[in-house]
Formats: C-alpha cells, structure tokens, sequence
C-alpha cells in the first residue's frame, strides 16, 4: 500500500518557490540584459567554489552525461528566463516559464512512470487552469512552449538522478558549469558579454548565495517527493511573484494573474490534504501491524 509522501514536502515546495522568485526579481533589479551577466558570473563562482571544496568530484561530474544533460538544459531555461525578463516584468517571465510544471507531469508520467490520482489528480486540474488562464503569455509564442519544454523535461532529469542516488552536489557544480558555458555563448551573440565586468562585487555575493541555496534546495524538492507532484509546487512561483512585485515594486499584477495564483493555491492545499491523508493511512497500518504478533 503506498503511504503518501510528505506534507514538509508541500511546505518545503511552496517556501523554494518563494526563494526562487526573489532570487530572480534580486537579479532583474541589480543585472543587466535582465540579470543574464550577474547570474553567469555567480554561476561560475559557485563552480569554482565546489572546485575547491571537493575537486575530485566536481571535475568527475564533467564525465557524467546525464549530469551534462541536465545541466544544458538547466543553462537554457535560464538564458530563456532572463530573456523574457528583459523584455517584461519577472511575473510574466515566470508565468512562461511555468509551462515547465506541464511537461514535468506529462514527462514524469511517461518515462518515471510516476503518476498522479485522487486527490493530486485534482491539485493538477488547478495547476493546468493556473498555466493556461492567460493563453497569450504561454501560446502567443513558440518560444514558451519550448522554454517549457526544456524546463520540464531538466524537472524530470533532476527527479532521475536522485531516484539513481546520484550526488547532489556533482550534479549541481556540473550544473554549474554547463550553464556558465550556455550563458556565455548567449551573451556573447547579444553583444553584452563585456556587461560581467560591471558586475558590482555585493551583488554577486548575494546572488551567489541564492544560486546555492535554490540549487540545493531544488534537488532536495525532487528528492522527496516525484516529478509531477514537485513540478506542480514549481507554480508557486506564481503567488510569489505577483505579490513581491507588488510588495517590493509596487506593481500591480494582472487580474487573471491574481487568478492564477488563487488557482496555484487552492492546487497545493489539495497536495498537502493528500500528504495528510497518506500520513493517517500510514499510522493506520502501523497500529494494525503492532497489533497482530508474528
């Protein structure tokens, strides 16, 4: 009988969206080219760091291909993210960015087999409704469904690894790496690679410490709880960023945006009266073991 997963792993899900979210309004506020040269730099200290702490198991990371895999993709979505934030506010960029949450369910499903039912079946249809009730920030562009794409399919490779009891921090200093590679290439065809020099010292140190903290906070959230269930928690980016950039800019989100985050909210309450549920029956065939002697 399954028992459920973790109500923490709600908890834990929803507060990493909340890291995340300030982690990338920080950068937009303090970066240039929406923050694409702060985080590349903060990138590569946070491999060099890892080079330094443990150098024989950052530089065997290079050889891992699914680590390499997965830290393209990771170095996409961020070039992708960025971008879009350049262009508009850090909510619409991850609004997005969410069609990542889709394809960790879709992808999940098909190649982790890990599947969603009851309770967590419904915290999905809430989701979906978050992603696509503002169609023309997701379908106006292909570019949206194929940041999406890209993000969804780097949730499914992280779940993979830890699934495989691969080495967090391998795999996130190889991250590392991978994306310094992807965001310099990008920055070097906008013509801004020379916007790293400018990068204020404190700015770096602060954006190095949330790139490490959501790193490993990421890798932790698809540790204890699957791909579709962690994919969908991603949406908390949605309330938190509507309500940062209100609380911090002053900017006041769109209706169907407010909408989305309801949405987002009502889909984790679900997740964590599941959790609940899983917690009750668990304790149920606990007691009923201890009850019967062998």
């Amino acid at each position: 009988m399954a028992i459920g997963f973790p109500t923490f792993g709600v908890f834990y899900g929803v507060i990493y969206g909340g890291i995340l979210t300030f982690a990338y309004l920080f950068v937009r506020m303090h970066g240039h080219d929406g923050g694409l040269a702060l985080f590349a730099a903060a990138a590569a200290c946070g491999w060099f760091l890892h080079l330094l702490i443990w150098p024989k198991h950052t530089l065997q990371g290079l050889l891992q291909p699914k680590m390499l895999l997965r830290g393209l993709l990771f170095g996409l979505t961020q070039v992708f993210i960025f971008k879009v934030q350049k262009a508009g506010l850090t909510s619409a960029a991850l609004v997005s960015s969410t069609m990542g949450s889709v394809f960790g369910v879709l992808l999940g499903r098909i190649y982790l087999k890990e599947k969603l039912k009851g309770l967590s079946f419904g915290a999905l249809g809430f989701s979906l409704a978050a992603v696509f009730i503002n169609p023309a920030l997701i379908l106006s562009s292909y570019l949206g469904v194929i940041g999406g794409f890209i993000q969804g399919t780097g949730f499914v490779l992280a779940r993979s690894l830890m699934l495989e009891a691969q080495s967090v921090r391998q795999s996130i200093a190889t991250g590392f790496f991978v994306s310094v590679l992807v965001a310099g290439v990008a920055l070097l065809a906008s013509g801004e690679a020379v916007q790293v020099l400018s990068v204020l010292p404190h700015d770096l140190f602060v954006t190095l410490l949330l790139v490490l903290t959501i790193q490993y906070a990421f890798f932790y959230l698809f540790r204890v709880l699957d791909a579709p269930r962690a994919s969908m928690l991603t949406l908390s980016r949605i309330p938190w960023a509507v309500c940062l950039e209100w609380a911090i800019l002053g900017v006041l989100a769109k209706p169907t945006q407010w909408a989305a985050a309801g949405l987002v909210g009502a889909s984790s309450v679900l997740l964590i009266l599941e959790s609940r549920k899983g917690a009750l029956a668990a304790a149920a065939v606990a007691c009923r073991k201890g009850g019967n002697p062998s």
